[in-house]
């Protein structure tokens, strides 16, 4: 299971992921070799290689065996 709580404040939007699964800091991910997964030859990591493109920050932390991960988002208009 997991939870999602997003918060806006001012131009910032904060989302936070929560759940109970393996350990896995998404900030520290190594991005993916573009071209095997092109090519087919290897498959998936480009969900955490978005969030790391498109979030203005992500951060993570285990806190009483859950997996927190914390992402800020700056709006524009």
């Amino acid at each position: 299971s997991f939870d999602i709580t997003l918060k806006k404040k001012g131009n910032v939007v904060e989302i936070i992921f929560i759940d109970e699964g393996q350990h896995y800091d998404i900030a520290g991910a190594p991005s993916p070799d573009i071209k095997l997964n092109l090519e087919g030859k290897r498959k998936g990591g480009f969900g955490v290689y978005l969030m790391n493109t498109l979030m203005d920050s992500i951060k993570y932390r285990k806190k009483d065996g859950k997996n927190m991960t914390f992402m800020l988002k700056k709006l524009t208009k």
